[in-house]
């Protein structure tokens, strides 16, 4: 079986087509560039009536000197009525060389000894999140601070057949290290552009056999849910949150998000619904409020988070598994929601904020059978 012959896609030549169309498009310190978009004929018959096309995604980090470094940031990439089928680079823990990847015949990035797209070295932590079809996200993480400069990714778009034009939305999500009484939120939203799907060079054939080494799946997702009690605690929860993402989960917390105007409940009750897990951090302002001994006044959104939390519950016996109460250091039993089971097994007391400090809490999600049905 012949290899695709994509060598243009490679190497820079004047071969290649660009659109600018992404240039300039940024949230923060993240800037996109100039993309590379390439017309895959795909062989596999399960194809009709779509079109494929091979994008590399070109992008810089443009960091302010002498600030806290960042340890992490995240690039998210979605689209609407299109499929990401596969993207690279994959998810990696140590530092990767560069490879050469081809589009296989049912359009997944396999590696390759011959001609391919070349996936950049990453000297960085890199983890990759897709699965739910229509979005991808990279993230990016160093202990010592990830490095400023440009990087680039590689996906494979599927659209509808006739298609001219497709919308991307960008989201991007860090964490920024400040003084720990500070409230200091990103104020970045996402940002949408086009890009022009016409291509006059004729497709690359997508012919290779193979499946990915690493498909491109979804990470155990995690929301926190818990109370603004202190700068200490709010610190202490944003702590946890970061070992997580440490030990490769997808955690969704609201000091991660944008703090521009949003409908916070609306998004809270969908992460509740939609990740794999829902962590109850304990505090005496959770717990007054779970336990109808404390007005919501002053907590509204945490309020009703509850009352949402407690409903969906209830109406889900087997959801009992997935939703986590957990102590951090200073926390005790009674500040767990009586809703919950606050004296019975289950709940997790972390003993300090360390890798191997929140080592049963990992294992408890990690072992867990994912759910297969959402809550109602």
């Amino acid at each position: 079986m012949s290899m695709p012959s994509i060598s243009l896609v490679v190497a820079d030549h004047a071969g290649k087509r660009v659109d600018a169309g992404p240039e300039g498009v940024g949230i923060g310190a993240l800037r996109l560039l100039c993309w590379q978009v390439h017309r895959i004929a795909p062989t596999s018959g399960e194809f009709v009536g779509s079109a494929a096309y091979l994008i590399k995604v070109n992008y810089e980090l443009d960091l302010v000197p002498d600030l806290a470094p960042m340890t992490w940031y995240e690039l998210g990439l979605t689209v609407d009525d299109a499929t990401i089928v596969d993207a690279v680079p994959r998810s990696s823990t140590t530092p990767q060389a560069e490879r050469l990847f081809t589009p296989s015949r049912r359009l997944e990035l396999i590696p390759t000894e011959g001609e391919g797209i070349r996936a950049p070295a990453v000297a960085e932590r890199v983890e990759v999140f897709g699965g739910a079809s229509g979005s991808v996200r990279w993230r990016h993480s160093a202990a010592e601070g990830v490095r400023p400069g440009s990087r680039w990714a590689w996906l494979v778009l599927l659209v509808p057949e006739g298609r001219n034009e497709q919308s991307f939305r960008l989201s991007v999500r860090y964490d920024l290290r400040a003084g720990m009484g500070e409230s200091y939120w990103p104020l970045q939203e996402p940002a949408d552009f086009p890009i022009t799907l016409q291509d006059p060079d004729p497709p690359l054939t997508a012919t290779a056999e193979g499946r990915p080494d690493r498909p491109l799946t979804e990470a155990i997702s995690v929301f926190v849910c818990y109370a603004h009690e202190s700068p200490r605690h709010k610190a202490d929860v944003k702590l946890l949150a970061n070992l997580l993402l440490e030990s490769g989960f997808d955690v969704h917390l609201d000091q991660f998000e944008s703090a521009v105007r949003r409908d916070w409940h609306q998004w809270s009750v969908a992460m509740m619904k939609e990740c794999d897990f829902t962590l109850v951090i304990a505090s005496p302002t959770c717990a007054a409020l779970a336990n109808g001994s404390a007005g919501s006044e002053r907590n509204r959104g945490l309020h009703q988070e509850l009352v949402v939390l407690r409903t969906l519950y209830q109406r889900n016996p087997d959801w009992w598994c997935y939703v986590l109460p957990v102590l951090v250091p200073g926390q005790t039993t009674k500040e767990v929601p009586l809703f919950l089971g606050a004296e019975a097994e289950g709940r997790y007391s972390l003993d300090d904020l360390t890798r191997r400090g929140i080592g049963n809490l990992v294992a408890a999600m990690q072992e867990t059978k994912r759910r297969d049905w959402q809550p109602e």
